[in-house]
């Protein structure tokens, strides 16, 4: 990916959202939450433009979602997927970075176990950190 992307996280309360910015406009955006108590995490949305696409923007997001999970030893990702909404194009996205999906229907979602000693290489993404206090999303 060439250098003039970068990615900026934020946090507010449990909830983090990673943008990654191209010639200083947001191109696409992860957003999760964290569950604690049940040492999981739920993928609220992933989004690139469509003219961005294929630029490995959404892998690199999916990259640092997962590496923050793995520091927070959080190993399971959940979230929803919208089967009448959702195209082919964003279920081979999953399916090709080892997401599953499951029960069909109304109720159908992505999940993912994280291996703990399975970090992704992001040492090359420019990435800023906001999240060590609350911001506004």
């Amino acid at each position: 990916m060439k250098n003039d992307f970068y990615y900026i996280k934020y946090k507010n309360n449990d909830c983090f959202k990673i943008d990654c910015v191209h010639n200083d406009k947001i191109i696409g955006f992860i957003n999760y939450r964290f569950n604690f108590k049940n040492r999981s995490v739920w993928l609220n949305k992933i989004v690139v433009e469509e003219k961005e696409r294929n630029q490995g923007v959404g892998k690199s997001l999916l990259n640092l979602f997962e590496n923050d999970c793995l520091n927070k030893r959080i190993f399971q990702v959940e979230g929803k997927y919208y089967p009448e909404t959702d195209n082919q194009i964003v279920k081979n996205f999953y399916e090709k970075n080892g997401y599953s999906i499951e029960r069909e229907g109304y109720d159908t979602c992505i999940f993912k176990l994280l291996s703990p000693n399975n970090f992704n290489d992001t040492s090359n993404l420019n990435l800023i950190d906001n999240s060590s206090y609350d911001a506004e999303m």
